[in-house]
């Protein structure tokens, strides 16, 4: 199964993140939908993912793998507080492609490094 690369889908659902997740981490106010072989991360639309976008300090990163490098510290703990959930979800699908808008776009990175949200 190929993942999916029709942009303007791929921004549909982005948006649809917003109203439909299917993960959602109250304390952090991140909310990711999956729908298909599409994760999809909400953007920025309260105060508290202001804040997340304001913790713009590099944060030590070391995946479980041994890669090492700096991300983005309110980006790591928004992705942090739903990794669990998607790890789970995403070793399920045969292909996955990753989107999101705004906040949740930035978050991508962290997903992407996470060998058990990829592998």
């Amino acid at each position: 199964m190929e993942a999916m690369t029709d942009h303007k889908q791929l921004a549909r659902l982005a948006d649809a993140a917003y109203e439909l997740a299917t993960i959602v981490n109250a304390d952090t106010d991140t909310q990711v939908l999956i729908e298909g072989d599409v994760v999809a991360f909400r953007g920025t639309s309260s105060w508290m993912d202001v804040l997340t976008d304001a913790k713009a300090v590099y944060a030590p990163w070391i995946t479980p793998d041994g890669m090492r490098g700096f991300v983005h510290a309110g980006f790591l703990k928004s992705f942090l507080s739903v990794r669990d959930a998607l790890s789970e979800r995403v070793r399920q699908m045969s292909a996955v492609t990753f989107t999101g808008h705004s906040l949740g776009w930035s978050t991508l990175p962290e997903s992407v490094l996470f060998p058990s949200c990829t592998s």
